[in-house]
């Protein structure tokens, strides 16, 4: 089975759950777009955002940090 009939059978699969869910992709989001923002929502989206930033602060201080210290670094092979 190559993998294009194996991305049949995914598709496949998941148009009988939805048929058995009765509910679309479309109709799922249509109801989370209409669900009222509440305070605890916002708060977790206000946590959620605040920690991506600061998790792409510190892989980029990181980086950085990491290219300035590289030169104080011998970095020549141990074998020849």
């Amino acid at each position: 089975m190559s993998t294009h009939d194996m991305s049949a059978v995914v598709i496949n699969a998941n148009a009988s759950a939805v048929a058995a869910s009765g509910t679309s992709n479309a109709e799922l989001v249509a109801r989370l777009e209409r669900m009222p923002i509440t305070r605890q929502l916002l708060t977790i989206r206000v946590v959620v955002g605040l920690s991506t930033f600061f998790d792409a602060y510190t892989v980029l201080a990181i980086a950085f940090a990491g290219r300035v210290r590289q030169g104080g670094v011998n970095s020549e092979p141990a074998f020849r």
